[in-house]
């Protein structure tokens, strides 16, 4: 007779250990291959673990509770012929019938990846002079804003994407001077001829 140890099986795609919920067979006990041997949850299911082969059962590895990782000889069995384990394995490592209890170690954590410092803030762009006669470009919130502050965009250097004006450029034009500092917006601003 020889040693048939089973390892427990990948149960499913990204699952790495599974709890022991119930040993459905004893030691001592003879079992038909596909006669359910063990149940065990994983973080996805619980699943029922099939015996693989006919044979008897000489030993368990761990208890209901107990977690056990894939790959880990969960069960011994004796069969006919020559088993699947090593005359080596048998001598140097002895089955107990006693729960092993599994020590899972935290992945070690990859060090971080240097960081690069963040970019400098972009200088504020000159404003931009318009060709007279030409609209301003505003969003409404600020010509809204330049309205109730009666101050006439005409008069306020924009410093966005084609001279556009922006809050910021209405903060820098009150702060260089007062709001009443030319026309008041919307009043006809008379050339003379």
């Amino acid at each position: 007779m020889g040693l048939f140890e089973f390892k427990l099986p990948d149960i499913g795609e990204g699952v790495v250990e599974g709890e022991v919920v119930e040993w459905m067979v004893a030691v001592g006990d003879t079992v038909k291959e596909d006669d359910p041997i063990l149940s065990v949850m994983t973080d996805k299911a619980t699943v029922e673990i099939p015996a693989p082969c006919d044979g008897t059962v000489k030993s368990l590895v761990g208890e209901a509770g107990d977690i056990l990782p894939v790959g880990a000889v969960c069960i011994v069995f004796d069969v006919d012929g020559a088993g699947n384990a090593s005359e080596e394995t048998e001598a140097s490592e002895p089955v107990v019938d006693a729960p092993q209890p599994t020590e899972v170690s935290e992945p070690i954590a990859p060090a971080p990846e240097p960081v690069a410092p963040p970019a400098p803030a972009p200088a504020a762009t000159a404003p931009v002079a318009r060709a007279p006669g030409t609209k301003v470009l505003a969003s409404p919130a600020v010509r809204q804003r330049a309205r109730s502050a009666n101050i006439d965009l005409e008069l306020v250097a924009g410093s966005g994407p084609a001279g556009r004006v922006s809050h910021a450029d209405l903060d820098r034009h009150i702060a260089g001077g007062s709001a009443s500092s030319g026309p008041a917006y919307g009043s006809a601003v008379k050339s003379a001829k």
